[in-house]
């Protein structure tokens, strides 16, 4: 990530979801807990905790939808997260729906 990109990074001001993906996109790309931290102004053990669990309490089901948005953000179809995660594609879409689409 160049100067300019983590410039232009801090200056924005992200919703919580949109934060959840930029943060999941610069883990993808390498950047370390500690650098993203910085770069959003949270410690490496939030970023750690939201990318974890969506940034709460950790229940089965925050497990689940943690699980669905990172192989949503990853670019499968709801169709193979659904077969991935062993639940129905209208779970998978329930999920995105409030955590994603909204």
């Amino acid at each position: 990530m160049t100067p300019e990109e983590r410039l232009q990074l801090v200056s924005l001001e992200l919703s919580a979801i949109e934060r959840k993906k930029q943060i999941a996109r610069m883990r993808l790309q390498g950047a370390s807990y500690q650098e993203i931290g910085q770069l959003l102004g949270v410690s490496r053990q939030r970023v750690e905790q939201i990318l974890r669990n969506g940034g709460g309490k950790v229940t089965k089901g925050n497990k689940k939808r943690s699980q669905i948005i990172a192989l949503y953000l990853q670019g499968q179809s709801r169709h193979q997260i659904a077969l991935k995660l062993k639940c129905s594609v209208n779970t998978v879409t329930a999920q995105l729906k409030k955590q994603v689409w909204k």
